[in-house]
């Protein structure tokens, strides 16, 4: 870092993108192609007087909700106390400290220095990260007219979620630098100069609006997150493929209300762009269709050699959002929660 040449305004490059996507792929120590080369993002930018937005969150491992309040000055430690259960589910958080996180919505800035040509090398990007629900609709959820099931759902408007980038980044407060190291005796500013400010350990999130679609399995007894990530992966995939949806466009969630895990499918573009309202809001018929084509999906994949169900790939349950959940996600949880659902 002392090369301070490498900072100068023509190589200071700053490039746009919602920030559900930017705090992947322009986080710190992240790399984006520009111009045929790759080069590496460095700096959360600074606006001169403003800060931030600063949140404290715990993540609860038992129904996979998140508990996000905003920094009003009190400190982790008392957020951590004061947020010993979960709300959702009233499990125990386990993991010791809750964390934090800061909205970098003024956007990243870059090294100047070209890393390597494109053709030589891929550009890495640090984890996506995942989604929560965070919205009041659960309030709001209604029985919707499946025969011989108990099957409650809700349509929410600009319904609101979070996204956080669990890696832990050393972010200095004073001049936005930031990277994944742990080891740093020393860090300049982007404009060359040596800073001396503190670096502390922070996530990046990005709170954001958009159309979500609520549904309760009420009577489909499911035991596990993992059994409910699995059957979240197998509808998010059946809708794209029944209602002829890109998989770019639709997100799902797991959350939970009143004791059952519930599955939350939004639209990805912020604001909504009508794919879930447009589906399911009122479509008990369609409904129906997206359960029994998500059945379908688990039963007819071929993945185990066509024997074992308890596994999955990416012709059927997997994809690059849940790659998190993995070695977790399996074509027999889904087959046991939704084989009552099967067409006679």
């Amino acid at each position: 870092m002392a090369n301070r040449d490498r900072y100068n305004d023509e190589m200071k490059l700053r490039l746009q993108r919602d920030l559900s996507r930017a705090i992947s792929d322009y986080a710190p120590d992240s790399e984006v192609i520009a111009d045929g080369n790759v080069v590496r993002s460095r700096y959360l930018k600074r606006i001169p007087s403003k800060d931030w937005p600063r949140y404290y969150y715990r993540e609860c491992s038992n129904c996979n909700s998140v508990n996000i309040q905003l920094f009003t000055g009190q400190t982790l430690k008392d957020f951590t106390e004061q947020n010993t259960f979960c709300p959702m589910c009233s499990a125990r958080y386990s993991g010791g400290m809750a964390k934090e996180f800061i909205i970098p919505k003024y956007g990243f800035l870059y090294e100047a220095e070209k890393q390597w040509n494109l053709a030589n090398k891929k550009p890495t990007h640090t984890f996506s990260g995942e989604i929560f629900y965070r919205g009041n609709n659960t309030s709001k959820l209604k029985q919707y007219d499946i025969p011989g099931h108990s099957v409650s759902c809700a349509y929410g408007r600009e319904d609101e979620l979070v996204l956080i980038n669990r890696s832990n980044f050393s972010i200095c407060s004073w001049c936005g630098f930031g990277t994944l190291s742990r080891d740093v005796s020393e860090h300049y500013a982007s404009n060359g100069k040596k800073c001396t400010g503190k670096l502390y350990s922070s996530s990046l999130g990005h709170v954001f609006r958009t159309d979500v679609f609520i549904i309760n399995l009420e009577d489909v007894p499911i035991g596990s997150i993992d059994q409910a990530l699995s059957v979240l992966s197998a509808l998010t995939n059946a809708f794209c493929r029944l209602f002829n949806v890109d998989d770019n466009e639709i997100g799902g969630c797991v959350s939970m209300s009143s004791g059952h895990y519930i599955f939350v499918l939004f639209d990805n573009t912020p604001g909504g762009a009508g794919y879930v309202k447009t589906a399911l809001a009122d479509r008990s018929d369609n409904l129906l269709q997206l359960i029994r084509a998500a059945l379908k999906i688990s039963e007819e994949c071929t993945c185990g050699n066509g024997e074992r169900t308890d596994c999955a790939c990416y012709g059927c349950l997997l994809n690059y959002r849940n790659q998190r959940y993995h070695d977790k996600i399996k074509r027999s949880y889904v087959i046991d929660a939704l084989s009552g659902f099967k067409e006679e």
